[in-house]
């Protein structure tokens, strides 16, 4: 017996024409495209803009560039003229009021304009979530004073330890899940 026969007793016949060997490659073909789709999608769903601005201004500051990435994502989804309901500009959506803070710790002026300007909004965002990090001392509590202000996450460390806004912890968690996928995107890229 040959290396292409099955027993005498066996019905089938292992040789090229083989309807379980025609099977199997199409799977594998069917898995080598969804693999070439997922990543496409995953590159036009969680896209890298902004890259070179965004590591330049994390090295400052020892921040994670997925974590900032997944904070742009968040806010804006990478839109530069995004403006909030509640007056928040640009890719990090920064109240004007915290932007002027940030630039007047930073020793620049700025005016509201400059907050559609990617690289302004970066330079101030990762600046003010860079002092969020030192002040509170974690992802969680950063990014929901991020999102709900310092003064709502002191009285809620003061309360009972829990984020007190529903939107905030969805925030805090969209943020999280999104930095995975970005740790995962940038790893691919290097």
């Amino acid at each position: 017996m040959n290396w292409k026969q099955k027993p005498k007793n066996s019905p089938q016949r292992w040789d090229s024409s083989n309807a379980q060997i025609k099977y199997a490659a199409f799977l594998l073909a069917a898995l080598f495209f969804i693999v070439l789709l997922s990543t496409a999608l995953y590159a036009i769903i969680f896209p890298v803009k902004y890259y070179d601005i965004v590591k330049r201004e994390c090295d400052k500051y020892t921040l994670d560039v997925s974590l900032v990435m997944s904070v742009i994502w968040t806010e804006s989804k990478f839109r530069e003229d995004a403006v909030s309901s509640a007056g928040a500009v640009g890719l990090m959506q920064l109240l004007p009021s915290t932007a002027a803070w940030c630039a007047k710790q930073m020793g620049e002026e700025i005016t509201s304009g400059q907050l559609k300007n990617a690289e302004c909004n970066i330079r101030l965002g990762v600046f003010y979530l860079n002092y969020l990090m030192d002040k509170f001392g974690s992802h969680k509590w950063a990014l929901a004073a991020y999102n709900a202000g310092e003064g709502a996450v002191l009285a809620w460390l003061n309360d009972n330890g829990e984020i007190g806004y529903s939107e905030t912890r969805n925030y805090v968690g969209t943020i999280i899940r999104t930095e995975k996928i970005y740790k995962m995107r940038l790893k691919v890229l290097k």
